[in-house]
């Protein structure tokens, strides 16, 4: 058996919140912190120790794993006033899972050296399908390889559901219709899997949230913009965006009810 790691958890937010609970049901010892505290009792009830404080959080953490809104909350976390890194014990290791969505459950994509990812590695097989767990390069493969994933997905999302769309419209039964584009070279995993959550169960429970879903598609672009190479902008993807975009005015951000704000100290009510 591997030897049970001491980790730090911050962010316990949708999927935050599921992956903490992993870590702690495998039997690591688990501290985490969330600026909402009732996310963090929750935690505790999973098995987790309770912090005050991000810095408090990683004192002692041989692994720190972040699950945070985006980059600029990333940012704030780890290098802010009293953030992690500065708190963190000399040869801790960071695993950053802040573009995760329902996929992460089963596959794991990192970046990093051999040797972190080894030892990270019996942390992540708490976490995702040890089978599909791929060390992919130098630190960043993992993260820039996610958003392309989800790049994909969001496509294929908005591909299929104006196919369905307009297919139904034009006189073609529904069902006929799945089973002709999942029997054709047009098939891919959402539509043969993923796209039935809707069709068999009329399930429209938001499983990752569409301010995520823009602010993915935004990072995505402004990876290709990094690289030097034109951002993908085909009318599939803009389509995406901007429908993503109005779809979630007005709503709270990224769908949560804690403070936005992620100070890096202490909770606002502690």
């Amino acid at each position: 058996m591997r030897r049970r790691r001491r980790v730090a958890f911050v962010g316990l937010g949708h999927m935050g919140s599921h992956m903490c609970r992993h870590v702690c049901t495998y039997g690591h010892r688990v501290t985490a912190f969330d600026l909402d505290r009732k996310a963090v009792a929750r935690a505790t009830r999973t098995g987790a120790r309770p912090a005050p404080s991000v810095a408090e959080c990683v004192a002692d953490a041989e692994i720190l794993i972040t699950s945070l809104p985006g980059p600029a909350e990333v940012e704030q976390v780890l290098c802010g006033p009293q953030g992690a890194i500065a708190a963190l014990p000399v040869g801790a290791i960071v695993v950053e899972m802040s573009t995760s969505s329902l996929e992460v459950g089963r596959i794991a994509l990192a970046g990093g050296s051999r040797k972190a990812f080894g030892r990270a590695l019996p942390v992540l097989e708490t976490i995702g399908d040890p089978s599909e767990i791929f060390h992919l390069g130098p630190s960043g493969s993992g993260y820039g390889v996610k958003l392309l994933l989800n790049l994909t997905w969001f496509v294929h999302a908005i591909a299929t559901a104006e196919a369905l769309a307009v297919g139904v419209k034009a006189g073609v039964d529904l069902d006929r219709l799945h089973t002709a584009l999942v029997h054709s070279p047009a098939n891919s995993n959402f539509i043969e899997r993923d796209v039935r959550m809707v069709l068999d169960r009329g399930d429209y429970d938001e499983g990752f949230a569409m301010k995520l879903v823009t602010k993915d598609l935004g990072l995505a672009v402004d990876l290709a913009r990094d690289e030097r190479d034109p951002p993908v902008r085909g009318p599939l993807a803009s389509a995406s965006e901007n429908a993503a975009v109005r779809a979630v005015a007005g709503r709270p951000r990224y769908g949560s009810t804690s403070p936005p704000a992620w100070p890096g100290t202490t909770s606002p009510d502690s």
